[in-house]
């Protein structure tokens, strides 16, 4: 090869290899916060609770959902001033929880649809929110939908009467009594800023100074002092239905042991009441009409001394699938034994058949840093890698199960929020954790965004120049507090492959600033920060990530590819590779390739999810042309078809999602029904008195298995009733008017049939005859030899006729005989 051209090609690789080298260790700026950040704070001033507090400690239950498009949507209790007009306030995020603003506010059901009576009961929209984005279609409820399950109530009478008696000074430290305890469901297509409402899914009582009070706080229309509330919904698909999961304080004699289905005592409203919950499920079809279940159990408690189930107050359900085809559901319970059970089962609608309070978290099997969290309101969330995450109330910490087996080991992970009442946990496209936070009695909602290993996006190793060796994490993946309690980043032989080892070796670099980084591990999400302060010869470690500047780095380019890795907190120290394999900062040495670090990009394997059948059924789909199929078979048909492509088109979607919608599409194109040629029949004669009243007519037979029927061309006097199969004159002239009913079979298919009224003066005699009923009923006619000019012999002259007819009645001609009739 010529030299100069060999120059040339050698300082284009160089560059090549220069250019990519940069484009590796570009790092990730997508939005991050890692730190407890106020998403809303009660005023102190002008906002007054009605519960919990005067000028604060009614700002509880926090809960949020991530939409197919990537905003995230919160929202939480609000418990401020008059309890009738109560509304949820929604907030939502789309830089992926960096920022938050109000958007709605979903208002009680009596608000949203005033007019409906079965609403008129519940004026407040209250407590306990779920927000929920629907994986799949479930009836007329396309996938991708809003859903917001929350407890709905009528007027707090306690509140009212004590405001009235004490004035307005007065407020309520504790909880109140409401009236019309509901669960109520309501749906959102545009990301949470419109609000419909689907109805009630289950109904409560009396709240009865439920859950602080119980049976202490009640209002003189309390007749009974009853304490029968509804409480915290929890909402997931299941085998094609929307399951709600939720507690119930009424009283409860029992329940079938075959089915679950529980029985109310016959004193539920009227007895003393035990003060007692257990937690039970319904399920709906998601289409328009169709009630939900009947309430089956799932935990019961102890049984009372007069044989009620519900002694402990089991609540709080929440329900996941284990990756041995189990299904896990932590709940709270306080009738000894632990404040957190569990129960696991081969169907999460048959949790009824584990009898007894269930088990003790405590019981589950951890991995050396202790048994997971009590004190209630345990929130339990599987990943799509299969992995489960759980926290309580009794700590800040998040415990996994990274193989998501019912019998897999759990290990403990620190957050930067405490505990909280029902904390929220939603795992993020991002790979992320948003948590929401709140006390018992809060003022305000705090969130953060935490990493626990699943971050999207690109992995390195960071490989020091004078050893060779990369930076690891011994094999561990918690926080070093929970595996000695000593510093644990080492120097390392690189380990092969894309295994548990290599993970704990790997580290996403997120933007912190303009000039700054963080490094999250692969294997727990932990971050690389000193041992305590930034100080001289100190060891790193892995830890949460808490925000400050202790985690924080910058890269200062060294040239040939290696940079030092320089502390944000203490810039006068370096990132170095020390001589007994430890990680350490230390003073910049010029010369000391042990502060000098390259990073290699690795190809990391993503959670495996395998849309191909589901992908081959779309295009199979298509292909299909809709003239081609009944409107009502391909209605639902194209509606499972969007759905499925917007799974094609999500990275983020579930394989459990997929493969529904790969049945549901497959269902809907074995129910299309291809359109038969429609068919025209001749009803007959209907003769009638212009002043003779409404006269009944008979339909053919081959109609008579009908499901629907309408008027597609209606007569130009008199009017057709349908619902009783009458036409009645309306005093119409003397005369002919045709009129064409269309009837809709089962398969869809069409039949046109075409009736004539026959108007005549008030002397014709009609030609009617006696049903058994003693209604009047005209013989069914056939055009063909029992019209009036069946005489005649002559078809020419009946067709002749019949044109005279149209045209003297001024309407068009139809045509009686079938498609394809020559």
């Amino acid at each position: 090869m010529n030299k100069h051209i060999q120059q040339r090609v050698t300082g284009v690789l160089s560059l090549v290899a220069m250019l990519v080298a940069m484009v590796l260790v570009v790092p990730d700026a997508r939005a991050y916060t890692p730190a407890a950040q106020t998403m809303y704070q009660m005023d102190g001033t002008t906002e007054r609770c009605n519960k919990g507090g005067n000028y604060s400690g009614c700002i509880v239950y926090p809960k949020a959902a991530q939409l197919t498009d990537g905003r995230i949507v919160a929202t939480f209790e609000r418990s401020v001033g008059d309890p009738v007009g109560e509304t949820l306030p929604v907030y939502a995020s789309d830089d992926e929880g960096a920022t938050w603003s109000k958007i709605s506010e979903v208002k009680s059901p009596h608000e949203l649809e005033p007019g409906n009576a079965d609403y008129d009961d519940y004026v407040s929209n209250w407590t306990n929110p779920y927000l929920y984005t629907l994986p799949e279609r479930v009836g007329d409820l396309s996938a991708g939908t809003l859903l917001l399950a929350s407890v709905v109530t009528g007027d707090d009478e306690y509140y009212k009467e004590q405001k009235a008696v004490k004035g307005d000074s007065w407020y309520n430290s504790s909880d109140g009594d409401r009236k019309n305890t509901a669960i109520a469901l309501f749906s959102s297509t545009d990301g949470g800023v419109h609000w419909e409402v689907q109805g009630i899914v289950t109904q409560g009582g009396w709240q009865g100074g439920s859950a602080r009070s119980a049976g202490n706080i009640i209002s003189t229309q309390n007749t009974y002092s009853q304490v029968d509330p509804v409480w915290e919904p929890y909402l997931m698909v299941y085998d094609g239905k929307l399951i709600c999961y939720y507690s119930d304080e009424r009283d409860y004699s029992g329940y079938d042991p075959e089915t679950g289905v529980v029985r109310l005592a016959d004193d539920d409203e009227t007895g003393a009441d035990n003060k007692g919950q257990i937690l039970a499920h319904r399920t709906w079809s998601g289409e328009e009409g169709d009630a939900w279940s009947d309430a089956v159990l799932d935990a019961s408690g102890k049984s009372f001394s007069d044989g009620k189930i519900g002694d402990g107050r089991p609540g709080m359900t929440n329900v996941v699938p284990t990756t041995d085809g189990k299904w896990l559901m932590t709940y709270e319970d306080w009738g000894g034994d632990g404040s957190t059970k569990y129960k696991i089962s081969d169907n999460p609608l048959e949790f009824y058949k584990i009898t007894g309070q269930g088990s003790n978290t405590n019981n589950l099997p951890v991995a050396g840093s202790g048994n997971l969290a009590q004190g209630g309101s345990p929130v339990t969330v599987a990943l799509p890698d299969g992995s489960i995450l759980y926290n309580a109330s009794g700590s800040g910490d998040v415990w996994i199960n990274r193989t998501g087996k019912s019998d897999g080991e759990w290990a403990r992970y620190k957050t930067t929020l405490g505990g909280g009442y029902s904390r929220n946990l939603t795992y993020l496209s991002s790979g992320r954790v948003l948590i929401l936070h709140t006390g018992f009695s809060g003022s305000q909602i705090q969130y953060a965004d935490v990493d626990f290993g699943n971050t999207t996006g690109d992995y390195f190793t960071v490989t020091n120049k004078s050893k060779g060796l990369v930076i690891g994490t011994g094999g561990k993946t918690q926080d070093a507090a929970y595996t000695g309690d000593i510093p644990d980043i080492t120097m390392e032989q690189p380990s092969a492959g894309d295994g548990d080892a290599a993970k704990t070796q790997q580290w996403h670099m997120q933007s912190k600033s303009s000039s700054s980084i963080t490094f999250l591990n692969r294997s727990g999400g932990r971050a690389i920060v000193p041992w305590g302060s930034a100080r001289n010869n100190v060891r790193v470690a892995q830890w949460v990530d808490e925000g400050s500047s202790k985690y924080e780095w910058k890269r200062i380019d060294a040239g040939d590819g290696y940079y030092r890795l320089q502390s944000v907190a203490n810039e006068a120290l370096y990132l170095t590779a020390s001589g007994d394999d430890s990680v350490r900062l230390n003073t910049l040495s010029d010369s000391d390739d042990a502060q000098l670090w390259s990073f290699e990009k690795v190809e990391t394997s993503s959670v495996s999810v395998d849309k191909t059948e589901l992908r081959s059924l779309v295009t199979r789909a298509l292909d299909l042309e809709k003239d081609k199929f009944t409107p009502l078979s391909w209605a639902r048909f194209a509606a499972r078809l969007d759905d499925a492509q917007k799974l094609l088109d999500d990275p983020s979607a579930l394989q459990s999602a997929v493969d529904s919608a790969r049945q549901s599409l497959d269902e809907a194109l074995s129910a299309l029904v291809s359109i038969a040629e429609d068919r025209y029949l001749d009803g007959g004669r209907i003769m009638v008195a212009s002043n003779g009243g409404e006269i009944t007519f008979t339909e053919p037979d081959e109609v008579s298995a009908y499901t629907s029927r309408v008027v597609t061309s209606a007569p130009k006097a008199g009017k057709v009733r349908l619902n009783s199969v009458h036409y009645d004159p309306q005093d119409a002239s003397p005369g002919t008017y045709p009129f064409v009913v269309t009837y809709v079979l089962a398969d869809s298919s069409q039949i046109h049939v075409r009736y004539t009224a026959v108007v005549v003066a008030n002397s014709v005699q009609q030609n009617v005859v006696q049903n058994d009923s003693g209604k009047q009923t005209m013989r069914h006619q056939e055009m063909q030899a029992r019209s009036s000019l069946a005489d005649t012999g002559s078809y020419v002259s009946m067709a002749l006729l019949l044109v005279i007819v149209a045209v003297l009645g001024g309407l068009p001609l139809v045509r009686l005989h079938r498609r394809g009739d020559a």
